[in-house]
């Protein structure tokens, strides 16, 4: 995917300010002698791919944290491999063939070394099973869980997290919805939404749209975007088996899986970075999986509305991009539209007001486990967290120093800068500790 113009420059001077930062790292000790890690990641279908090549650059480097020097192996496990993914053995782990969740989409009930951890909530739950399950020797696994959702409550079971889990955020995504019916309409409200979700509107002329029924579908239970969507946009209750039943559980992000009968009537939610991935790779289908589904806006409260799409088309790079200040900016467009922000991000409660914020807009995270084996989460560390001790001179990974701000724009996401508006953690990091 080509960067536009404004993320190119960004990104330039988002790498300068990098170097400066990485200069100013102290030296590896020098007695440090580096111990071969094979880091391992796996989880969120939404951050995969991005994730991808930001371990794909990481393989074979050699990194250091709190004084220790680690050569690390780097492999990304997709949340649906294909075809069997083989990653090496290391102290921590045997060598494993990873395939694809038979259950899927519902997904295992029990992590199980070589099936890959399908969605956000496998991912995590992986690393809750090794830290207090799995036998010695198979605690370093999966080493990262990729995340499109925050932080669960702590236990020892699945669907709760380790009681050391570090959730460190790199980017932004929006949530909106989509839909492959040509009869829905631009936008809706937050009150439409539920009210299709919770089948009181069964027809698109209820909502603005062309006469004819509505069909909504959800991602598979596990995955962040689902969780995600149900906390943003329906208040935290999951629709009814009898309005969305299993049959309508479907692979995230992923037009491509609704049913032949339901093209013209399916209503989904859709992660706005990766539709914009897809978009501007619309000519690769291995890429692109809307199977024509339209990224839908979302209109806030009659209070002070915002009638705007989390994605804007920009006509010189002919692609979307995400909705953030600085693109509106450049585009000359309202500063309303400018709702890929940090401070549309809720993280805690009272979480989301319908009348005065857009909903929808989420931190991306990788998770690693305190608990885990030394070099297990040290390595993990180097690569995906930064520490906020020590001011300006804190430990910063390549991913929270800037260095991978090209990665993450390229595969439709938002970078974060400096300014920490939310206060998570604040230090000069491109991460947040959350």
């Amino acid at each position: 995917m080509k960067r536009s113009l404004l993320q190119r420059t960004l990104c330039v001077a988002g790498a300068a300010a990098a170097a400066t930062t990485t200069l100013a790292l102290a030296a590896p000790a020098a007695h440090a002698v580096p111990v071969p890690v094979v880091v391992a990641a796996g989880g969120s279908d939404t951050t995969q791919d991005v994730m991808g090549d930001i371990l794909a650059g990481a393989n074979g480097t050699t990194v250091t944290y709190n004084g220790n020097q680690y050569t690390v192996t780097a492999r990304n496990i997709p949340a649906y491999p294909l075809s069997a993914v083989s990653v090496p053995g290391d102290a921590n782990c045997p060598t494993t063939s990873w395939t694809k969740d038979p259950l899927a989409p519902s997904g295992s009930t029990t992590p199980t070394k070589g099936i890959s951890p399908f969605g956000s909530g496998a991912g995590r739950d992986y690393l809750n099973f090794e830290e207090n399950t799995a036998p010695a020797g198979e605690k370093g696994c999966i080493d990262i869980a990729r995340s499109s959702s925050g932080k669960r409550t702590t236990g020892t079971t699945n669907g709760t997290d380790g009681a050391q889990f570090e959730y460190f955020a790199y980017g932004l995504d929006a949530v909106s919805w989509a839909s492959t019916s040509l009869k829905a309409p631009s936008t809706l409200t937050l009150a439409q939404i539920q009210g299709i979700y919770n089948c009181s509107i069964t027809n698109w002329d209820q909502v603005g749209g062309t006469s004819g029924p509505i069909v909504p579908y959800l991602p598979q239970p596990g995955s962040g975007t689902r969780s995600f969507f149900i906390s943003a946009f329906l208040g935290g209750v999951t629709p009814s088996a009898s309005c969305v039943p299993s049959s309508k559980e479907i692979e995230e992000n992923q037009g491509q899986t609704v049913a032949a009968a339901d093209i013209d009537k399916a209503i989904l939610p859709y992660s706005a970075g990766l539709w914009d991935y897809q978009q501007s790779n619309k000519a690769n289908p291995t890429i692109d999986k809307r199977n024509g589904a339209k990224l839908g806006g979302y209109t806030t409260g009659a209070g002070s509305p915002v009638k705007a799409n989390p994605a804007q088309w920009v006509a010189g790079d002919n692609q979307y991009e995400l909705a953030t200040p600085a693109l509106v900016s450049f585009l000359g467009l309202p500063a309303s539209y400018a709702v890929v922000s940090e401070v549309n991000v809720k993280t805690a409660t009272p979480g989301f007001n319908a009348n005065t914020d857009y909903n929808g807009i989420r931190y991306i995270y990788n998770v690693i486990n305190k608990a885990a084996p030394t070099a297990v989460y040290e390595s993990a560390k180097a690569l995906v967290g930064f520490d906020t001790v020590g001011g300006a001179g804190a430990f910063k990974s390549p991913l929270c120093n800037g260095d991978n701000a090209g990665s993450i724009q390229s595969f439709g996401l938002a970078t974060l800068d400096t300014s920490n508006p939310n206060s998570l953690n604040p230090t000069a990091s491109t991460c947040r500790k959350v």
